[in-house]
């Protein structure tokens, strides 16, 4: 009955991917810097915990034995003593509220603990798993085509704090960037159960068994997302070179490209896979998380602090006044690219140990699980996409893995 339960929770977890960020529950103050939201995704990662709290023994037996789960305990322990040491002059109201985004952090974890105990309890195959991680990007997918045909201006929300994305795909996530990131995992999810291989003659591969995948590339093409593509061809340049079929990437490259060139320019700059803009301000803002990190290199700024110390913001100024905002920005408390993010936030200390987490989580994974890891490693490079909630859902259940059927 406790199993059951538990793979009630994880089946909940997972298809909370599909919420994504239009589907949340405000607390807190209106548009303003003490205000939360509360995500399906969310409230799927609090059960898991909570179930874990109730089962503490067997809780602390899967993470005594486990390096990838100790590793990645440091690396809390060490967002908590940023967050108790950190510079900057904020409120106790506004610590409670980052150490909240830590304990949010630390609960999507219990997703991967509940993974490895239902693998070890054969309660749930590997296969099973890839299978509700593919039904939840497709769902996604197609949830994008509906918007894009019926919704395809975000302009509207620009007031709720929505970059102002238009004719491009971004479902319920809401940004085709981070969505398009969830659609190369899908890819990646859907190629390993297809039948192999895939270039024998004798092979008998059902037209339906690449459908979802030819579908899936085009609505990532439709996302326009340059983040995305770069993850795809990640992707599918390991898998070539650890299968030793180097044509798979020349081929993914050729056909990215033509596709790319084929694609629809509707109008408007999101559109354009030659825009500048975006790129400079991406470098403006990771040389200010590289200048925040050399300021304060050991423990950084204190974790999930920036969107009170971040002097970009109107009328904040770091160690000196809490920022004020008349809108609310979904994007305030990171950077765009992980590392830096943690690197700033929790210094070299947390760096190392988060790093140490990501180096051993990818020694101990399965083929399926490494790709994944470096598709997210690859578009977090870009934004801070380890630690979006829909991401992370992912990551913890594809790090939780083990070899079984289905799997490459």
């Amino acid at each position: 009955m406790k199993d059951k339960l538990l793979k009630y929770f994880l089946y909940f977890a997972i298809f909370s991917i599909i919420s994504g960020s239009a589907f949340s529950i405000p607390l807190g103050g209106n548009g303003s810097d003490i205000g939360v939201n509360i995500y399906t995704m969310d409230i799927s990662a609090i059960l898991l915990t909570i179930f874990w709290l109730f089962n503490i023994r067997d809780f602390y037996n899967l993470i005594k034995r486990d390096n990838v789960a100790k590793s990645f305990l440091l690396f809390i322990f060490i967002t908590f003593l940023s967050l108790v040491f950190t510079p900057a002059l904020i409120t106790l109201p506004h610590k409670i509220l980052s150490s909240l985004y830590i304990i949010r952090i630390f609960s999507y974890f219990s997703i991967y603990i509940s993974v490895r105990h239902l693998l070890a309890k054969n309660k749930i195959s590997t296969s099973r798993f890839i299978y509700l991680l593919t039904v939840s990007g497709i769902t996604l997918a197609i949830a994008g085509w509906l918007q894009y045909f019926l919704y395809p201006d975000l302009r509207n929300l620009y007031y709720l704090g929505w970059d102002p994305h238009y004719k491009r795909i971004f479902s319920t996530i809401l940004d085709p960037n981070y969505l398009g990131l969830i659609l190369v995992l899908t890819f990646v999810a859907l190629f390993s159960s297809l039948p192999r291989p895939l270039w024998k003659k004798d092979t008998k591969i059902k037209i339906f068994s690449l459908i979802p995948s030819i579908f899936i590339f085009f609505t990532i093409m439709f996302t326009y997302s340059r983040s995305a593509f770069s993850s795809f061809l990640t992707a599918a340049a390991y898998y070539s070179l650890a299968q030793k079929k180097y044509i798979i990437i020349g081929g993914c490259v050729i056909i990215l490209f033509l596709a790319a060139f084929l694609l629809p320019k509707p109008g408007g700059e999101g559109v354009n896979l030659k825009r500048l803009y975006s790129i400079q301000e991406r470098l403006i803002n990771w040389q200010e998380g590289l200048g925040i990190f050399l300021k304060y290199p050991l423990l950084g700024i204190g974790f999930d602090t920036l969107r009170y110390t971040n002097p970009n913001v109107k009328n904040t100024q770091l160690n000196n006044t809490i920022i004020s905002q008349n809108v609310p920005n979904h994007s305030a408390g990171g950077l765009d690219n992980s590392l830096i993010f943690v690197a700033a936030t929790t210094g070299i200390l947390g760096l190392t140990a988060y790093l140490l987490f990501l180096i051993m989580a990818f020694n101990k994974s399965i083929l399926v699980s490494r790709i994944s890891l470096l598709a997210i490693f690859v578009h977090s490079l870009f934004l801070n996409s380890l630690f979006f909630p829909p991401v992370l859902i992912w990551l913890w259940v594809i790090l939780g893995l083990s070899k079984g059927k289905g799997d490459f």
